[in-house]
C-alpha cells in the first residue's frame, strides 16, 4: 500500500468534528420530510476546506481557506453572515487533491481552539476573533509531520486540552487552554488523523490515542501510559473515531481491515479482543452507536474516494457480537446518488431515527432498528458534490457543507427558551426556498472522466501503462495521417513548404486527439485510458520548431510562457480530477527535445522528411513516455 492511498483519511475532523466538554443529548428528529424539501436558512462559501462546526449561543464556527490563507471564522448562525474572520495560517495545498484545512473548532468558556495541517494549534477569542496564543506542534515537540496535513481537532476535557501529536515522547499531549502550556507528555507513537478519545474505565478518567501504528491509553491527569495495544507495523492510518460503551471499545479501519471490538480491563490495565470482523470498515464517515447495534458504512474501497461516491454498503451490526443484521447497497462503483443506496454517510441519531448525510450530497431518515432498514425520508442538501463533512445538528437547525460550500436547513420549530436559539430557529429565508430548490453543483469530474481507474489511489500497473502508450502512439500516427491531408489541402498556409505545413497541423491534431482522448475513449469504451501525455508532448515538439527558428524570440518567449501554462494547466486538472500520479508525466517532454532538434536538421524535403519527422517525433514521445513512468515507479514503486 503506498502512502498517497491514504490521503482521503486525513479528512478524520471533517468528518468527527471535535469532542464536547459536556456531550449534549440527542435532538429529536421529525418523523419525515416535508414534500417539497426543508427549509434552507441561507447558503455560504468559505472557500476550499472540510472543517465541521462548532456552536455557542447564536454564532457558528468553521474554517476555511482562500488564496490568501486559512482563516477561522465566526458567523450569525440565523444568517451565514461573517461576523469575524481571523487568518491563522497561510494556504495548505491549495492545488491538491485536499486543499483547506480538515479539523472542526471547539468552542468552550469563550474560546475558540483551533488546528490547522501545518500543525499549529491556536486559542482565539470567541467574541472578537483576537488571538490569545498559539505555537507549532511539531516544532515544540520536535515531532515528524503528520502524512498529507494535521486532521485531528482540539479535545477539551477536565480542564485540559489534548491533542495527538506523535514522536519521542509526545504521542500524547496534555496543553493549560488558559495559556497553551504543556502539562504532560508522553508516549512515543507516530500520531495518525483521530483526535484524542476521553473515557472513564471503573472511575479513571483516561484518554485514548488512536494512532497510526497502536491504541495507547493514557492517565488523563498525569499522562501515564498504562498500556499499548499494537495493531500494525509500517505506513497506516486511523481515522474513523472510534466507539466507547464500558468496558467496550469498537475500532475501525481504512484498507479494508474491518472492525474489532475490544474489551478493556482495568486491573491489570490492558485489553482483551471480544470479536473481530472483516465488516465495517470506516474511514472519512464514523459509525454511530444507537442502543445496541452500530450504523455505519462498510468501505469496499481501499480509501473514501475524493471526487466519487465510494463504493461499500451501508450496515447495522451487533455491537457485543459483530452479527451483521441487515445491508443496504452492493459493492459496485457509484458514480452519483442512487435512490437504493445509503452510501458512505456521517451518522446522527435521536435514539430512535438516524438522520444520515451521504457522500452525494444527499439527508437520508431512516428509523433505527436492527430490525430491517425502514426509510422514512430523503432529500438533496449539497447535491452533485461529494460531502465529507460531518454536519452540525443544533437547536432545531443543521448546518453541513463539502470543499467548497455551506448550507443551513431548518429540521424542526420548537422553541427552546433561549432567545438566541430561538431568533436561529425562527429565521425565515427571505425566498423561502427548500432543499428541493437547491441546483446541484456541475459535476466536471464526471464530463471529463466518464471512467476513472478502479481504485484511483494506486499507482497505475504496468499492464495500463503499456496500453496507454500504445494508445497515444496509435491517436498519434493518426494524426500524422490527418496532417498529411490537411497540409495538402492548405497548400498556401504557412509559409515555409509542405513539411513545414504538415508539422504546424501534426503538432495541432496530436495535441487535441491527446487533451480530448481520455474522455472520448472513456464514453466510447468505457475504460480509462490516459491520453494526455500525448497532449504534452505535442505542445513540447510545436515549441521546440517554433524556436528553431532564426529571428523569432519575440515569439519564442510568447510560446514558451505559454507551453509553461500550459504544464500548470495540466497539473492543476491532476489534482482537480484525484489524478494522483499522473502529474508524473510532466517530467517527460524535455526528454524530447533532442529528438525535436535532431527532426529540425533532417536534410531533404517532401515525404523523405515528413517520415523523418514522424519517426523522430515516435522516438520523442517514447523517451518522454519513459521518463513520465520512469519517475512513477522511482516516487512510487
Amino acid at each position: 500500500m503506498t502512502p498517497l492511498t491514504s490521503l482521503a483519511a486525513l479528512l478524520l475532523a471533517a468528518a468527527a468534528g471535535a469532542a464536547e466538554v459536556e456531550p449534549r443529548a440527542y435532538e429529536p428528529l421529525p418523523e419525515t420530510f416535508p414534500a417539497a424539501g426543508l427549509p434552507v436558512l441561507w447558503e455560504a462559501d468559505f472557500g476550499q476546506g472540510y472543517s465541521g462546526f462548532a456552536a455557542a449561543g447564536d454564532s457558528i464556527y468553521t474554517q476555511g481557506q482562500s488564496l490568501l490563507g486559512q482563516s477561522v471564522l465566526c458567523l450569525d448562525a440565523a444568517t451565514g453572515e461573517t461576523r469575524w474572520s481571523r487568518r491563522t495560517a497561510h494556504a495548505w495545498d491549495p492545488a491538491g487533491l485536499y486543499p483547506g484545512p480538515r479539523s472542526a473548532p471547539a468552542v468552550h468558556n469563550g474560546r475558540v481552539f483551533y488546528t490547522e495541517p501545518h500543525g499549529t494549534v491556536g486559542c482565539l477569542d470567541a467574541e472578537t476573533g483576537e488571538r490569545l496564543w498559539g505555537f507549532d506542534l511539531y516544532e515544540r515537540f520536535a515531532a515528524e509531520p503528520v502524512e498529507f496535513g494535521y486532521s485531528c481537532p482540539p479535545v477539551l476535557a477536565d480542564g485540559q486540552l489534548f491533542l495527538p501529536v506523535g514522536g519521542e515522547d509526545a504521542a500524547m499531549v496534555a496543553l493549560d487552554p488558559a495559556t497553551g502550556a504543556t502539562l504532560w507528555r508522553s508516549g512515543a507513537d507516530p500520531a495518525s488523523h483521530c483526535p484524542a478519545v476521553c473515557i472513564e474505565l471503573d472511575g479513571r478518567p483516561l484518554v485514548l490515542g488512536y494512532l497510526r501504528n497502536a491504541l495507547v491509553a493514557f492517565d488523563r491527569e498525569t499522562g501515564e501510559q498504562l498500556w499499548r495495544e499494537k495493531l500494525s507495523e509500517g505506513y497506516d492510518e486511523h481515522a474513523a473515531r472510534p466507539i466507547y460503551r464500558e468496558p467496550h471499545l469498537w475500532i475501525s479501519g481504512p484498507f479494508r481491515a474491518g472492525s474489532e471490538l475490544l474489551e478493556l480491563t482495568a486491573d491489570p490495565p490492558g485489553v482483551r479482543r471480544a470479536w473481530r470482523s472483516e465488516v465495517l470498515s470506516n474511514d472519512v464517515c464514523s459509525s454511530l452507536l444507537v442502543g445496541e447495534s452500530l450504523y455505519g458504512f462498510d468501505l469496499h474501497d481501499v480509501q473514501a474516494k475524493p471526487h466519487r461516491p465510494s463504493r461499500g454498503a451501508f450496515r447495522c451490526v451487533d455491537f457485543l457480537t459483530g452479527e451483521i443484521r441487515w445491508t443496504v447497497g452492493t459493492m459496485k462503483a457509484r458514480r452519483s446518488a442512487e435512490p437504493e443506496a445509503i452510501g458512505q454517510s456521517s451518522v446522527l441519531s435521536d435514539g430512535e431515527r438516524l438522520l444520515m448525510l451521504n457522500d452525494s450530497g444527499e439527508l437520508i431518515l431512516a428509523r433505527a432498528t436492527p430490525e430491517r432498514y425502514e426509510e422514512l425520508g430523503r432529500t438533496p442538501l449539497l447535491p452533485g458534490a461529494v460531502v465529507w463533512t460531518k454536519p452540525l445538528l443544533t437547536d432545531g437547525v443543521l448546518f453541513a457543507r463539502h470543499q467548497d460550500r455551506a448550507v443551513a436547513v431548518r429540521l424542526s420549530d420548537a422553541p427552546t427558551g433561549d432567545a438566541a436559539r430561538d431568533k436561529r430557529e425562527s429565521a425565515t429565508p427571505a425566498d423561502s426556498r427548500t432543499t428541493g430548490d437547491l441546483t446541484p453543483a456541475t459535476d466536471w469530474n464526471a464530463a471529463v472522466l466518464p471512467v476513472e481507474p478502479e481504485y484511483m489511489m494506486d499507482a497505475p500497473t504496468r499492464r495500463m501503462l503499456r496500453d496507454w502508450f500504445v494508445v497515444c502512439l496509435l491517436l498519434y500516427w493518426a494524426a500524422a495521417g490527418v496532417a498529411c491531408g490537411f497540409a495538402g489541402m492548405f497548400g498556401r498556409r504557412p509559409a515555409g513548404g509542405f513539411v513545414a505545413r504538415f508539422r504546424l497541423w501534426w503538432c495541432l491534431w496530436a495535441f487535441l486527439l491527446g487533451a480530448a482522448g481520455t474522455t472520448a475513449l472513456g464514453h466510447a469504451a468505457r475504460s480509462f485510458l490516459f491520453t494526455w501525455p500525448l497532449a504534452l508532448h505535442a505542445a513540447l515538439w510545436a515549441t521546440a520548431g517554433v524556436a528553431s527558428r532564426p529571428g523569432a524570440k519575440r515569439t519564442d518567449d510568447v510560446v514558451a510562457v505559454g507551453l509553461l501554462a500550459l504544464f500548470g494547466l495540466y497539473y492543476w486538472l491532476c489534482r482537480r480530477l484525484g489524478l494522483a500520479f499522473e502529474w508524473s508525466f510532466l517530467a517527460g517532454p524535455p526528454a524530447a527535445i533532442p529528438c525535436a532538434l535532431l527532426a529540425r536538421r533532417l536534410p531533404g524535403g517532401g515525404w523523405k522528411a515528413v517520415v523523418g519527422e514522424i519517426v523522430c517525433g515516435t522516438l520523442g514521445f517514447a523517451a518522454s513516455y519513459a521518463v513520465g513512468c520512469g519517475l512513477l515507479w522511482w516516487r512510487y514503486g
